[in-house]
């Protein structure tokens, strides 16, 4: 009977201690695909993550637009890319026309789940930034 009884416990363990194993194994090779408002998307490049020290992670991926540090923030794996033009700002009633500025991304993504999401640092539009969802799906080894 208290096998029984200890059963759950020991499945709760187990199922706890896989989601550390899993936020501490983020590290391989992954497919990047940004997420679209019905949460498709197409496959976009390939991500190679490798430790590179203490609550440090780099990634690279294949199109060569990302290649940064990654380091802990709370759940999440953080970093940040410039890029040059990284967003499209929207005319306004005095200048319809569409201005592309370069700017600093941030990348957030959670190992447990492989989503994540991008947004501009700061405001370069004006007004708050919209952030960009993205899975990530691990390579078969």
């Amino acid at each position: 009977m208290r096998a029984i009884a200890a059963a759950p416990v020991l499945l709760g363990l187990a199922i706890a201690g896989a989601a550390t194993a899993a936020a501490d194994d983020f590290n391989g090779t992954y497919a990047y695909r940004p997420l679209t408002a019905d949460g498709a998307g197409e496959f976009s490049s390939v991500w190679t993550v490798t430790p590179c020290g203490d609550d440090c992670l780099h990634i690279r991926s294949s199109s060569g637009a990302t290649d940064a540090d990654a380091h802990r923030d709370g759940a999440n794996w953080v970093f940040d890319r410039f890029v040059d033009p990284g967003i499209e700002c929207p005319g306004n009633s005095y200048n319809l026309t569409k201005r592309k500025l370069a700017t600093t991304m941030r990348f957030r993504i959670n190992p447990d789940t492989l989503m994540g999401q991008y947004q501009p640092v700061g405001t370069p539009c004006g007004g708050t930034p919209v952030p960009t969802a993205f899975a990530l799906t691990k390579a078969q080894s």
